[in-house]
């Protein structure tokens, strides 16, 4: 975990950011639409001077849970990725066994992605969108579960919103370092949940919602100077679970005062991913409390039978509590319980076949 100390010894810039004024008017966002057509904004606008910090140093210690974002190496068999065909059929492939690796998640879809370019010819020619300029979130809490309907089929969703389940924007470069218009985000710790402000987003294929963030100054930004082709940053876009950790991480591109003359246009590509986290809880037959099925260490003393001659004088042990665990496809379920197992019944989706477990009760401490 970084500390206090780490943050003062950082590099840093002073870089303008556009915030929004929040009026009480639900502000509209109408997005850039490839080929170098221009973003509009309905709502007042604000640029504040803020100090963005350095994360390089920091980039070992950094979590999605925690602050929001982590960087990665990410190495791509991706020769050209204006190429569609590379994206789909490889691009997409990486991605998953990612965000499978960084997140443990059950299951992970890649669902959309953006290609941007800093230079306004780069756009005409590779028909792709603008940098985008205004500190943001790309989910609300209301628009991150309809994304999943809108994936899955409103039919369909109903058992993976039941679940744990998050959205990550994976940004990265796609032709050399960045060397304008970097990525800033902010510590979600720094936001508060009033900071963001739901903002229609009216895009040509669908209407949704973002976040438009406000200023405040105990919000802490950090970037990542010159990445490579070859890295990578995890944004959380959006997660289901509101328990403390990070939900939300926004983030926008900015004007480095230290880019130097001539530097090249950032071309960059965003993928946005839908992982299904799925989190089984029971009740530890210790402590009575919920406790996630994960394996843990419980250590008690153990002595001797009374009755014995030679009393065995009290000694430390461990004992491994692991649930045993049951293997089932994904659907609907009844469960019939017994004293000492539990049966599943499932109605699978004819569409959806995804293995899951489904932990059942230890009895190791009582045997």
């Amino acid at each position: 975990m970084t500390n206090v100390q780490e943050i003062k010894t950082l590099h840093e810039i002073q870089a303008d950011v556009n915030f929004l004024v929040d009026t009480g008017i639900k502000p509209v966002n109408i997005p850039s639409t490839p080929g170098g057509g221009k973003s509009e904004h309905i709502g007042e606008y604000e640029t504040q001077t803020v100090r963005v910090r350095d994360a390089r140093p920091l980039s070992s210690n950094l979590s999605l849970d925690r602050e929001g974002f982590t960087l990665v190496i990410l190495e791509t068999e991706v020769l050209d990725f204006y190429d569609s065909e590379q994206i789909k059929n490889i691009y997409h492939r990486e991605l998953q066994e990612l965000v499978q690796r960084e997140t443990e998640a059950k299951e992970v879809v890649v669902f959309d992605h953006t290609l941007r370019a800093g230079d306004e010819n780069i756009r005409k020619l590779k028909q792709v969108r603008e940098p985008v300029k205004r500190a943001h979130n790309d989910y609300t809490v209301k628009s991150g579960p309809v994304r999943v309907q809108d994936w899955f089929g409103k039919e369909n969703a109903g058992p993976y919103l039941k679940r744990r389940f998050a959205i990550i924007n994976i940004w990265r470069s796609i032709l050399g370092a960045v060397e304008t218009n970097p990525l800033a985000i902010c510590d979600a710790r720094s936001v508060a949940l009033g900071d963001m402000v739901a903002t229609e987003r009216r895009a040509a294929e669908r209407v949704g919602e973002t976040y438009r963030l406000t200023y405040n100054s105990n919000q802490k930004w950090f970037y990542f100077p010159l990445m490579q082709r070859n890295e990578a940053m995890l944004i959380k876009s959006y997660d289901s679970k509101d328990d403390g950790r990070a939900r939300f991480a926004p983030h926008t591109a900015i004007v480095d005062p230290e880019t130097p003359p001539k530097a090249k246009p950032r071309q960059s590509i965003e993928s946005r991913v839908l992982t299904m986290i799925l989190v089984f809880w029971s009740n530890s037959r210790l402590t009575g409390s919920p406790s996630c099925l994960l394996p843990m260490m419980v250590r008690f003393k153990v002595s001797g039978i009374r009755e014995t001659v030679n009393q065995s004088s009290p000694t430390s042990t461990t004992v491994r509590l692991i649930p045993s665990r049951a293997i089932h496809p994904f659907g609907t379920r009844k469960r019939v319980h017994s004293e000492a197992q539990e049966i599943f019944r499932s109605r699978l989706f004819s569409d959806l076949r995804i293995s899951l477990i489904f932990p059942v009760v230890s009895t190791c401490p009582e045997t």
